[in-house]
């Protein structure tokens, strides 16, 4: 399946398919797509031909009705091309990265009540703490720039752990069809505290640290309880 997008809002419409182990409990197999930004993306918005495909498994634990704790490992992979912006041919620096994610989060719904019907459509956002493992794979040497020379031999010598923090954040929307299944559409950033997720930083703009997001459309057993 082709996926296109203008933003990390529209990564992907690719659907999950879920299980539910009992009523607290749900988890399973998500597909969606990821993007990146940083120094060889233009702008804040990512490119969406370097949009690629992204897998993760999950489980979530209902605490409350309006609040869950979800544990989710991912792996996908980035990539930017300077060949993508006219201005920046005579740079045309080139990476592929590939990230595997753990991350764990707290899920609120804050339009859901204890003992309240359970409305229709229910936005929920999230926040929580990850980690990943990046392996950059960087091309630097089409450049013909000459005093870039300098600062690529920086960048080359100086790459950070391949471990790195993560913060991850964002919303989404359910659609609750019936008391036994949901839909939704999610989208989520990270913050990192790397400006190395495409193998380049004083070569290009060492001013900011890079970020990723992903997105996905997923289907998933309703808890019971929740509502």
């Amino acid at each position: 399946m082709k996926i296109a997008g203008y933003s990390v809002l529209l990564l992907c419409l690719i659907p999950t398919i879920l299980f539910s182990q009992n009523h607290l409990w749900e988890g399973g197999v998500a597909l969606g797509g990821i993007n990146y930004t940083g120094d060889l993306a233009k702008t804040s918005i990512p490119h969406s031909k370097e949009t690629h495909p992204w897998l993760s498994l999950y489980i979530s634990r209902q605490l409350r009705p309006n609040l869950s704790l979800q544990g989710h490992i991912g792996t996908g992979e980035i990539s930017g091309d300077d060949r993508n912006y006219e201005d920046r041919k005579l740079r045309s620096f080139y990476f592929t990265t590939q990230i595997t994610e753990l991350q764990f989060r707290l899920q609120w719904y804050p339009f859901i009540r204890p003992g309240l019907p359970k409305p229709r459509i229910t936005p929920y956002g999230f926040a929580g703490l990850g980690v990943f493992h990046l392996s950059p794979n960087a091309t630097l040497n089409r450049a013909k720039i000459p005093n870039l020379r300098e600062a690529i031999a920086f960048d080359q010598d100086n790459l950070p752990s391949k471990i790195q923090p993560a913060l991850p954040f964002g919303g989404g929307l359910e659609w609750n069809l019936n008391q036994k299944m949901k839909i939704g559409l999610e989208a989520s950033l990270r913050l990192t505290m790397t400006d190395y997720l495409d193998g380049v930083s004083q070569a290009g703009n060492p001013e900011g640290n890079d970020w990723y997001g992903t997105c996905l459309l997923y289907t998933s057993p309703s808890p019971r309880d929740r509502g």
